[in-house]
């Protein structure tokens, strides 16, 4: 038994599978950082454009723009953010009534 696990065939076996599990995983949180970016960006750029920003609207981007950072996005996504900050908050109905 202590032949199996001291033998270099057996080492080399789980170092691959720990290395490819660990690339699966850098893999997945590209991917996930990639389509946070996109996100982030996007509904940053919509607020900035539309002049405002409703309570639900900043909850969603505020809950979306943290992860992103947790994942290591970079500046500009905060920067972005930064800007959405500065923008008035409208309710939902203050939004209905300027709909009217």
């Amino acid at each position: 038994m202590l032949t199996i696990f001291a033998s270099t065939g057996f080492w080399s076996l789980i170092t691959m599978l720990v290395e490819r599990k660990l690339e699966n995983r850098t893999a997945e949180k590209k991917a996930l950082l990639a389509l946070l970016h996109e996100r982030v960006y996007r509904l940053c750029s919509t607020y900035i454009t539309q002049g405002y920003v409703t309570t639900v609207q900043y909850d969603n981007l505020k809950y979306l723009s943290e992860a992103y950072e947790k994942l290591g996005g970079n500046g500009t996504g905060k920067k972005l953010k930064q800007e959405v900050d500065k923008l008035p908050i409208r309710t939902e109905e203050q939004e209905d009534e300027y709909k009217d």
